[in-house]
């Protein structure tokens, strides 16, 4: 066991009584250990503190470390090394050459590394010196979709080229996609999770929290046939997939939905008393579980994002929104049959 990489709280194993302890004290040079209570995992009242050296460290084993809390700061890359907030080199990196700090989770800074021509996710954990090599990166493009105290949504994707010529000489160029979602923890990652298409960086990413799952919603414009083609139009409208990420306390990462949203969306809820369906609101249409309502007046709602009822009366529908403060506001939707629909909000 290695004093340098144990941690005050730690429980380790006396191989000479085999006893279970925990750590209570930590400097450079020593530790100091308790017998441990099983039932309350404290020092046994009254027990006598065994202090562990370089000396004696071989006679214990660590059977944990109590689990990080705080996030490493001030590092940067320069020149392929990792860089500390004094501008020194962190540690040998054989042959790691770091392009990126992808971020920060407890206990360690998640990479991005080029190891021999190729690009892969890595972790480095400062308190134990020690490198992580998790998944191979496909593409050149690397976007955070949300960080956590312990985990990182992070996605990657490129583009290939193919050309093809026929018979006659004509040639066919396309443009291929490929692209992942990775939960990346300190220690592990999981995934990857196929993304549906190629991120759109200038809108923002949306997100709406349920107790303790939260859904994300990610942006793009290109589409992707089955064949992984993107679908060049300019006329691409703005759409969102959807990414559901348990957020409780152990952090699992659930996986991945699709949903088609439309324009560009400003807010995102949950209407709870319909089942937890997803409503979005544009600057001047709703889209409520699929059922869109459009409307200029539609800017009258900001701020009234939680719909809390729904009445549907002969030729009209009543939609009930409140805000924050539990002000509501009301949509209603009148089916003529000269005109259309009716949409006014009050």
């Amino acid at each position: 066991m290695r004093i340098s990489e144990t941690k005050k709280g730690a429980k380790i194993v006396n191989k000479v009584t085999g006893e279970k302890m925990i750590v209570t004290y930590k400097n450079d040079e020593k530790l100091l250990a308790f017998p441990m209570d099983i039932a309350t995992g404290e020092p046994v009242e009254g027990s006598k503190a065994i202090e562990i050296s370089s000396e004696n460290d071989i006679c214990f084993r660590r059977l944990s470390n109590p689990d990080p809390t705080e996030k490493p700061s001030g590092y940067s890359v320069k020149d392929g090394m990792l860089i500390d907030a004094n501008g020194k080199e962190v540690t040998q990196q054989g042959e790691l050459y770091i392009t990126d700090i992808v971020g920060y989770v407890n206990g360690a800074i998640i990479l991005q590394v080029k190891v021999h021509n190729a690009s892969k996710l890595y972790s480095y954990m400062p308190d134990y010196d020690r490198f992580r090599e998790f998944v191979y990166l496909p593409g050149d493009n690397t976007k955070v979709l949300k960080e956590y105290d312990n985990v990182l949504l992070v996605a990657n994707w490129s583009y290939q080229e193919m050309r093809k010529s026929d018979d006659s000489g004509n040639e066919d160029v396309n443009m291929y996609f490929e692209g992942n979602v990775y939960a990346v923890y300190a220690k592990h990652c999981i995934g990857s999770t196929p993304l549906e298409a190629p991120i759109n960086t200038q809108y923002d990413i949306l997100s709406v929290k349920d107790d303790t799952v939260e859904t994300l919603y990610i942006p793009h414009t290109s589409k992707i046939d089955e064949n992984g083609v993107i679908i060049d139009s300019e006329l691409a409208e703005l759409w969102y997939s959807a990414i559901c990420v348990d957020v409780g306390s152990s952090g699992i990462w659930e996986g991945v939905s699709r949903m088609f949203n439309g324009r560009e969306i400003l807010s995102v809820s949950i209407a709870h008393n319909m089942g937890d369906i997803p409503v979005f609101r544009g600057l001047d249409f709703i889209d409520i579980n699929g059922i869109r309502i459009e409307s200029k007046d539609i800017k009258n709602l900001d701020g009234y994002n939680y719909l809390v009822d729904i009445t549907k009366d002969h030729y009209m529908d009543t939609y009930t929104f409140a805000n924050a403060e539990y002000q509501i506001k009301k949509v209603t939707v009148s089916y003529t049959r000269d005109r259309g629909n009716i949409v006014t909000v009050s």
